[in-house]
């Protein structure tokens, strides 16, 4: 069964080996809640495959020289981060590798957490991600402020909307 598209896949005409601020999400395999789940108060309880999620994001910056992380969460069926290519973290940096794309930091993070929890874990999760992710181009401070405070308020998001349903 092929999968829908959750959004267009890049932003046409754009370099996506410059350096600056990227804001990605990626999400689990048919949106399967493998990696924890959100409690009534905005709270993620990972999953130990959630807690592989995110000790290998955390790891991008020595697995991927030339990237930095910023805000992220790891949400019960997806993922939602910033990271930074190039050395200055600041919006609009400068210089970064040739060879470092956000395409190959991404096809990274999924791929070496993916053969982690299958070596980690006894699951019959395969496979673990969804084909590509989304990703916007972060140009601005306001826009990078926006991006940080969307991922911080996500798990209460969730939190707030299962209890309108539940109602």
């Amino acid at each position: 069964m092929k999968e829908p598209r959750l959004c267009a896949l890049r932003l046409e005409g754009f370099a996506y080996d410059t350096p600056g601020a990227y804001f990605v999400t990626a999400c689990t395999f048919r949106r399967k809640a493998i990696f924890g789940e959100v409690s009534s108060t905005g709270v993620v309880n990972q999953s130990v495959q959630g807690q592989i999620t995110r000790v290998t994001w955390e790891s991008l910056p020595t697995r991927c020289p030339g990237v930095a992380l910023d805000t992220f969460v790891v949400m019960p069926d997806h993922f939602h981060g910033i990271l930074w290519l190039g050395k200055n973290e600041s919006v609009g940096a400068a210089l970064a590798s040739p060879s470092l794309t956000l395409s190959k930091v991404m096809r990274t993070f999924k791929s070496i957490s993916a053969r982690e929890i299958n070596m980690r874990t006894i699951s019959d999760i395969s496979p673990i991600w969804q084909r590509s992710f989304c990703d916007r181009v972060i140009r601005t401070e306001r826009e990078l402020d926006a991006a940080r405070e969307y991922i911080l308020n996500n798990p209460m998001a969730l939190a707030l909307d299962r209890q309108i349903v539940a109602q």
